[in-house]
Parts: structure tokens; C-alpha cells; sequence
């Protein structure tokens, strides 16, 4: 017990906080899917910070709620920026980010049944890429899951965990975030044992032209 004698008129504020530790803009550690792999305390803190690679799906993404980020949509990445994904965090834009507060349009339904959403999503194919034929840090999303909201196996999760890589989802502000040229900094609150937990995610950058995304 501590006893603090507070000068008079001082006022003090103290909150409670419970949630989930995978709602909101949060972080999945290998140990979510995997029991026994690295938990969210044990992920080393140089592995959550790198260099951004933001993939834009946004226009495939408007007219197909299934849409997928593919193999082709990471070797054009790299061959429009004439950067590489090794060392890279990447980041999926949907343009989903910005429907997050209608359930409706971020989800493709008002219900709570997860069978019924409808969402972009990483393809394993994609996944299976950057982990085997890339180097990349971990990945990020600005829709409700890292797969698509059509699965039912969860492989693009199965292949990123199950290769000690982190995933970030409902990701916001990626619309300002450049395709390349930014830093990103991973900061999961740091509960032992989790699976995952809330997550603030940080990009800064240089200056950009908003109207073609790139560096200026």
C-alpha cells in the first residue's frame, strides 16, 4: 500500500482498460496460430521496424470485395520502384481503412456472422512469396483479416506465422502513406504469453506528391 498525500484542489485521473487483443489496429504474433512460437513480447524490436513497401490494390479492390494482393501486384512493386521487398514491412491498401467505422462497408455485411464478410485480403500465393522467395519483416492490412474475408483456412496466416513473420490488421491512414520512401515503426503493447495484442503503428516520411504517391 501506498499513502500520497495529494496537495489540496490537485485532481488525479486513473482509467480501467480491457479489450480484445485482436480488435482495432492489432498485431498477430506466430503464437496465434502456433503454440510454442514466439509470442508478441518475444518479437525483437529490429524486426518490428523497416522500411515500408505499400502495395495499392485500391482500384482492383472498389469493384471486387474478394480482390487479392498477388504475386503480380509485389513484382510490380518492385519493378515500378526500383526498390526490393527484402527487409521490407509491407502494407496492403484496399482503400478499405476508410469504411472502418461503417460495419457495413468495411465488412461486406451487418451481421455478425464471420462467414458473411466480404473483404480484401493477402493471397496465399503472395504470402508463400515473401516469406520463400523474399525476406520481408512482417505485413500489414487495412481490412479486418490478413485473408480475404472468403476463407476458410486462414492460409495466408498459416504461411506468415508459421515462418515467425508478424501481421497487422485494420491498419489506418494507409492513403497517406507513400508506396516506398517511408519507415514504419511497430509498437504492440507488450503483454506476455499473447497471441496478439493492440497495436499504434507509426510511418514517417519525406515529402510526397499525394496525386501520383510518390517522393518528391
Amino acid at each position: 500500500r501506498v499513502d500520497i498525500d495529494y496537495a489540496q484542489g490537485t485532481r488525479v485521473s486513473t482509467d480501467f482498460y480491457s479489450a480484445s487483443s485482436h480488435a482495432g489496429t492489432h498485431m498477430d504474433a506466430p503464437s496465434h496460430f502456433y503454440p510454442g512460437a514466439a509470442t508478441i513480447d518475444q518479437l525483437p524490436l529490429d524486426q518490428l521496424t523497416g522500411p515500408a513497401a505499400v502495395i495499392d490494390i485500391t482500384e482492383r479492390a472498389a469493384t471486387d470485395r474478394n480482390a487479392e494482393m498477388t504475386v503480380a501486384d509485389l513484382i510490380h512493386w518492385e519493378q515500378e520502384t526500383g526498390q526490393t521487398l527484402n527487409d521490407t514491412i509491407v502494407l496492403m491498401r484496399s482503400g478499405y481503412g476508410k469504411c472502418y467505422s461503417n460495419k457495413e462497408l468495411y465488412t461486406g455485411t451487418v451481421e455478425d456472422d464471420i462467414t458473411k464478410t466480404r473483404f480484401p485480403g493477402v493471397s496465399p500465393e503472395a504470402a508463400l512469396f515473401m516469406v520463400t522467395n523474399r525476406r520481408v519483416k512482417g505485413a500489414g492490412v487495412d481490412t479486418l483479416c490478413f485473408d480475404r474475408g472468403l476463407t476458410k483456412d486462414y492460409l495466408s496466416h498459416q504461411i506468415f506465422l508459421g515462418n515467425g513473420l508478424f501481421i497487422m490488421e485494420n491498419v489506418a491512414n494507409l492513403e497517406k502513406v507513400p508506396i516506398y520512401g517511408a519507415t514504419v515503426y511497430a509498437s504492440p503493447m507488450k503483454i506476455r504469453n499473447a497471441g496478439g495484442a493492440p497495436l499504434r503503428l507509426v510511418a514517417t516520411y519525406p515529402n510526397v506528391d499525394y496525386k501520383t504517391n510518390k517522393l518528391y
